[in-house]
């Protein structure tokens, strides 16, 4: 299992979810290649070509968000 669910002791409504050891051993195993990933995606791409795509990346996840509750 890689996550495990916990109750918060305040709110038993709220669920907190925690990674076990498996779940951080995967994510320090695969973050450094998925680092090197992004590099490479983005190699040739100037500095305020990054911060542009940055924005608009953002304006497009603030609108999934809204659109996730219709």
């Amino acid at each position: 299992m890689l996550v495990e669910l916990l109750r918060w002791g305040r709110d038993g409504r709220v669920v907190l979810l925690r990674l076990t050891d498996q779940g951080h051993a995967l994510v320090d195993s695969q973050f450094p290649r998925c680092l090197e990933r992004d590099r490479q995606l983005l190699e040739g791409i100037d500095r305020a070509d990054r911060e542009v795509l940055g924005a608009l990346l953002r304006w497009i996840s603030a609108n999934a968000e809204v659109g996730s509750r219709w």
